[in-house]
């Protein structure tokens, strides 16, 4: 019912295999420890930052634009190819239509995402982060 109303389109989806009955016990790592602390440092930077208000209406929000490099775009197009073959009669994805539809929309949001945990001040999506390339472990400050 949901899914003719359009609101499961409208929503980032995940439903990976159960991994229950693998789930042991294991001491974290120091390495998962140092990594945990730069992330959590990295989004208390983020929540601090001043936000962008207006200059005639202090409380009103004035957010900045985020665009697509050229070669994201690039990037981009080539997925959003990839998912309108995948709708075809016979593609793998015909039968959740709704929610593919969005596919595209929900990747250039989430390297909209990345991007600003990268650097809360740019203003450009990259490359990397449009093609989900492994960013947090080359970007995020080191302690």
């Amino acid at each position: 019912m949901l899914a003719d109303q359009g609101l499961l389109s409208r929503v980032l989806l995940s439903a990976p295999d159960s991994i229950m009955g693998t789930r042991v016990w294991r001491e974290g790592s120091a390495a998962a420890d140092r990594a945990m602390g730069r992330h959590g440092a990295r989004l208390l930077t983020i929540l601090e930052a001043p936000l962008p208000l207006s200059a005639d209406k202090p409380n009103e929000l004035h957010p900045r634009r985020l665009t697509l490099s050229d070669a994201a775009r690039r990037v981009w197009i080539k997925f959003v190819d990839h998912v309108e073959t995948m709708l075809a009669p016979d593609g793998e994805l015909r039968r959740i239509t709704g929610i593919a539809n969005k596919l595209a929309e929900h990747a250039v949001r989430l390297a909209g995402v990345l991007t600003l945990v990268r650097d809360v001040d740019l203003g450009e999506i990259a490359a990397a982060e449009m093609a989900g390339i492994d960013w947090c472990s080359t970007t995020l400050p080191r302690r």
